[in-house]
């Protein structure tokens, strides 16, 4: 059997392709609802900006099923400020996108206030949310950045939640790639 020289330069460029390439990069899950574990102290990248309450009870947090949809969980009722970590599931190259996407229960609170959710990678804050309280609906939260560098898979991925009242809020994903543009 004779393979032409025209098949053999394809196998020869489909082994050799450049891996850089983002034409067979997609978005990838970066958090696993699952493995977040709380971090408090000098560990903690929101320590400085009211991180975690170092009495925070610990059954106040964790996955929850959301709809079908495996989320993690914040009850402000047991824990009203609460930062938690994983070592990211992917890499992200410098001008990747990372999407996030959670929902808030209807908030309350004894006087006006606001929520604060943020996301920190490599212990660097990359994107912050406020919102305020009250409301009297549950609401869809939503965030995009793009990264200014590369991050290996295994950076440390922080979620933070600080709030006042008796309220809920569900992380439903993280997630980053390419941009989609």
């Amino acid at each position: 059997m004779r393979f032409s020289v025209g098949l053999w330069a394809l196998i020869f460029s489909v082994s050799c392709s450049d891996p850089k390439d983002d034409t067979a990069r997609v978005a990838s899950e970066l958090v696993d609802a699952n493995a977040w574990s709380r971090v408090v102290g000098s560990d903690d990248p929101f320590e400085g900006a009211g991180g975690s309450d170092d009495d925070c009870d610990e059954s106040a947090f964790g996955p929850e099923d959301f709809g079908g949809e495996l989320a993690f969980e914040v009850r402000t009722d047991i824990c009203p400020r609460v930062t938690v970590a994983q070592p990211a599931l992917a890499g992200l190259r410098a001008g990747d996108e990372v999407f996030i996407r959670g929902w808030h229960e209807r908030l309350t609170a004894p006087e006006a206030a606001e929520a604060v959710l943020a996301l920190a990678i490599a212990g660097k804050e990359v994107w912050r949310e406020t919102i305020p309280i009250p409301q009297d609906g549950g609401g869809i939260v939503l965030g995009e950045l793009v990264v200014g560098r590369d991050y290996d898979a295994g950076t440390a991925i922080a979620w933070h939640v600080h709030n006042h009242g008796q309220n809920g809020y569900q992380l439903l994903e993280v997630s980053g790639g390419p941009p989609s543009r």
